[in-house]
């Protein structure tokens, strides 16, 4: 019951996601005047669909397993020269590379306002568990404990960025790999820098992948439960995504050079693992999962990897500065390129979620 919970959240949820992705390459692809020929939710056989007065086939296909809009001309310079005089003025490959970029960004750019609203709504209606920056305890012999920190004392900053709470502290220390940092402690009214290096410890999350993540020692027990008005929902919405991205971008600079392994890359199978435990959790635990697939999804398309968003953005770029000849080739060559190192990923994170599976 459970793996069927599994599968129909996760189909569900990534259908949602998918959606918003493709709507936000339809709205700007209608922006710039392109025909819209297909919109599809899924791939293969149409299980259902139909036309509208505007000639756009809308469909939802036998695999439920991401999405596509097909736009007129999105196609070789070969194919693009057969088109009729006036198909090209609704042709995606004759439109300015600015228009074509906004089309290309129009997707990554849907999922990002998706979590932004989303994220503006869960702060406003149920605000926030946050735990105090003042630490209630220090595990002996920890990095903290060899540090000199104590019980009491409130941490004011970590390597030079502000400290508001206790979540503040494990972001900071989110991609550090046991470098040294130093954190601004107050203690009995005084303020003092703590140099402190932390342990890397391996720990599983819900996935049941093994993490190696830096650790200090201390906790925090003061809990409260922090609303906020609209403005301070905008504000803090913001601020989660930038530090998502930020995150992310770390993490990926870190597995290029080889400071972090790629073992903790996840596959479908992995996403529909965890959209159980958060479908459990309730409705607000939902709401995250969404926001969290949703902004990985719009930076993921938006790495310049050919085939992808960021990709074509990158060709676009490259036709702006040297013409349509050379971007043509570009992409001739570059997409197998792109395709290969997309199934390839794809691969290596299925075998990561089922050697977790298998034990």
């Amino acid at each position: 019951m459970d793996i069927l919970i599994s599968i129909i959240s996760f189909i569900f949820i990534m259908t949602i996601i998918v959606f918003v992705h493709e709507y936000g390459h339809y709205l700007f692809a209608k922006i710039c005047n392109v025909k819209i020929e297909i919109f599809s939710i899924g791939f293969g056989m149409p299980l259902k669909n139909f036309t509208d007065r505007k000639g756009t086939n809308w469909r939802i296909c036998l695999i439920p397993m991401g999405g596509y809009v097909k736009l007129l001309g999105d196609c070789t310079k070969e194919e693009a020269d057969k088109l009729s005089d006036e198909e090209k003025k609704y042709s995606l490959y004759h439109k300015h590379p600015l228009q074509k970029i906004l089309i290309a960004f129009g997707g990554p750019l849907a999922n990002f306002v998706m979590a932004f609203l989303l994220l503006i709504f869960m702060y406003s209606i149920s605000g926030k568990m946050i735990a105090s920056s003042e630490i209630s305890e220090v595990i002996k012999d920890s990095p903290a404990y060899v540090a000199g920190i104590k019980p009491g004392d409130i941490v004011l900053e970590v390597s030079g960025h502000n400290i508001e709470n206790f979540n503040d502290i494990k972001n900071s220390l989110f991609t550090n790999l046991g470098e040294e940092i130093i954190f601004k402690i107050q203690r009995d009214f005084k303020e003092i820098d703590v140099k402190i290096i932390p342990q890397m410890l391996t720990v599983k999350n819900i996935l049941g992948v093994e993490r190696k993540l830096p650790e200090i020692g201390i906790k925090s027990e003061k809990l409260f439960m922090k609303t906020y008005n609209f403005t301070e929902s905008v504000i803090l919405s913001i601020s989660t995504i930038s530090t998502m991205i930020k995150q992310t971008l770390v993490v990926l600079w870190q597995m290029i050079n080889r400071l972090r392994g790629v073992e903790n890359l996840s596959g479908p199978i992995g996403i529909a693992k965890a959209s159980l435990y958060f479908i459990k959790s309730g409705f607000m635990s939902i709401i995250w999962f969404v926001v969290m697939i949703s902004v990985n999804i719009g930076f993921f398309n938006l790495l310049p990897i050919p085939i992808l968003d960021g990709g074509r953005i990158f060709n676009s770029l490259i036709e702006l500065a040297f013409g349509n000849n050379f971007a043509d080739k570009f992409a001739k060559y570059s997409s197998k390129l792109g395709m290969a190192l997309l199934f390839m990923l794809f691969i290596f994170a299925s075998y990561n979620d089922i050697k977790i599976i298998l034990g």
